[in-house]
């Protein structure tokens, strides 16, 4: 996907209900624009790309990774 933000974070996750309103509510309770998102699963994972229009805080991105079902977040 092309990039089309100031940022871009990438969620590796378990394909699990309500785990993309958990990392959504994080980059909302941020007050930080998503430019772009991109979620796509095969069986049990499934792999998250958000664009931001700001940067995430560092807490933020570590509410992310505590999420349960989170395997990896990358910002680019």
């Amino acid at each position: 996907m092309p990039r089309t933000s100031a940022s871009r974070v990438c969620v590796h996750h378990k394909n699990v209900k309500e785990i993309l309103s958990k990392i959504l509510a994080i980059v909302s309770s941020q007050g930080i624009n998503i430019a772009h998102m991109q979620d796509q699963s095969r069986g049990e994972y499934a792999y998250l790309v958000l664009d931001l229009d700001d940067a995430l805080s560092h807490e933020a991105v570590e509410l992310i990774r505590r999420v349960s079902g989170v395997i990896r977040v990358r910002v680019i």
